[in-house]
């Protein structure tokens, strides 16, 4: 089992404590552009434990979810209600779908886990291949300011896992160029000011002190044990001084000004 498949199957059981469908709606709308939602099919490539894929079923006429990690996509079929999900154990870079067979991709904060450009180029061919001419692509994806300044927790990190994460992400400039060069023209580009990835668990204080907790972040992945055990010792030690929560809000104090998520909307031409 690589490193990746350890993850997902690790982290699979935990992930929805902090994660759900942020954005539901900007993903919608983008997809409305291109004509009647019910009778739209969509591809969730990525889908994880299924969030997504669940929360467009109610609105689009049928979903494809898509993920390589066999753990996530059993936590996502068990979400099933006959609504219209069809689940698929597959790489984003090989979709099971004929060309031009879907009205609309969305692929949620997936990117920077393929392995560099290269691999984000062969998805981005890939989504192009299975999109109807004038089909949308919605990349849900976080800005290098983002990561450096929306979210609080990070602000526990080592600088060297902030920076390995932030080098994993293709930059809201440089995909946009990618986009292009993959046959896709320019739509919008969306930041939700408030929206936070964690939902309500992101203001959980003592949340990064909890394994289950940091299991709907890859980023903690990046420490090691050394590194995470100083994490959980500085958070009690603010916890006994009563100060961590005057730590989380003023380490979230740049998140207004950056958000913490972007949507890159773009079509196929």
């Amino acid at each position: 089992m690589n490193n990746a498949a350890e993850l997902y199957t690790r982290t699979a059981p935990h992930y929805d404590r902090t994660r759900a469908a942020v954005g539901l709606e900007i993903i919608l709308g983008c997809f409305a552009t291109g004509g009647k939602l019910h009778r739209q099919t969509i591809v969730d490539a990525g889908c994880g434990t299924g969030n997504y894929a669940h929360a467009l079923s109610a609105h689009v006429g049928a979903v494809h979810a898509v993920d390589r990690s066999a753990a996530m996509l059993a936590q996502a079929r068990a979400k099933a209600g006959g609504d219209g999900v069809v689940f698929h154990r597959a790489a984003v870079d090989s979709l099971p779908l004929g060309d031009g067979a879907a009205d609309g991709v969305t692929v949620n904060q997936v990117l920077h886990h393929l392995g560099g450009d290269g691999a984000v180029a062969a998805a981005l061919a890939e989504f192009h291949r299975v999109l109807k001419p004038g089909g949308a692509l919605v990349v849900n994806t976080c800005s290098h300011r983002q990561l450096r300044h929306g979210f609080w927790p990070y602000k526990l990190l080592p600088e060297a896992a902030l920076a390995a994460m932030v080098a994993r992400h293709v930059d809201v400039p440089g995909l946009q160029m990618m986009l292009a060069a993959a046959g896709f023209a320019h739509r919008a580009v969306v930041v939700p000011a408030d929206a936070v990835l964690q939902g309500a668990a992101y203001f959980n204080a003592r949340g990064p002190a909890d394994a289950g907790w940091r299991g709907g972040d890859s980023i903690w992945s990046l420490l090691s044990a050394e590194e995470t055990s100083a994490v959980e010792e500085r958070i009690a030690g603010l916890a006994r001084e009563n100060a961590l929560e005057k730590f989380m809000r003023d380490a979230d104090a740049g998140r207004e000004n950056c958000g913490q998520m972007t949507f890159v909307f773009s079509a196929r031409a």
